[in-house]
């Protein structure tokens, strides 16, 4: 079972975002593959909904996340999750801190637009620009990039 952790600072927008489009991606895409899917904050303060705009643009391609409560990055998470995939590159730098790591030497900690042509880019906080469709946009676009290398992983898989 491959687990998956996406990271935002506050776990209200873009990373539930992430996580609740991955799972409706890999549940098409295998539909016989069980996967962990989950979102932290690297500052989250816990038990808060995700933000209606974002819950609004979830909507929009019939996805809900209603029942998503914030949570707090924690130092465990690092043991627990195959793929920790932060939004921007402050996030990536809150996360190291938290894991207490210098560097990541399993290769799990990633920014999501990395498993895309745009390596190294981030994806901008709707909760600052309120721009929501930018922002799914290249959520969308780095979970898809993510579910091709996942199919490329599973490729022969039925085989084995």
């Amino acid at each position: 079972m491959d687990r998956i952790l996406f990271v935002c600072e506050g776990n209200r927008c873009r990373s539930p975002m992430a996580e609740y489009l991955m799972k409706k991606l890999v549940a098409e895409a295998f539909p016989d593959r069980e996967f962990l899917i989950e979102s932290r904050g690297t500052d989250a303060l816990h038990g808060y909904g995700a933000w209606g705009l974002a819950q609004d643009k979830l909507g929009e391609h019939g996805i809900e996340c209603w029942e998503h409560l914030s949570r707090r990055l924690s130092w465990m998470d690092y043991d627990h999750f195959d793929y920790i995939i932060c939004m921007d590159e402050n996030n990536m730098d809150r996360t190291f801190a938290i894991f207490d790591i210098r560097e990541d030497t399993f290769g799990k900690i990633s920014l999501l637009l990395d498993h895309t042509d745009r390596k190294g880019e981030d994806i901008a906080d709707p909760a600052r620009t309120l721009d929501f469709d930018t922002a799914w946009d290249d959520i969308s676009y780095g979970c898809n990039g993510l579910l091709q290398e996942l199919r490329e992983k599973y490729k022969y898989s039925a085989f084995i």
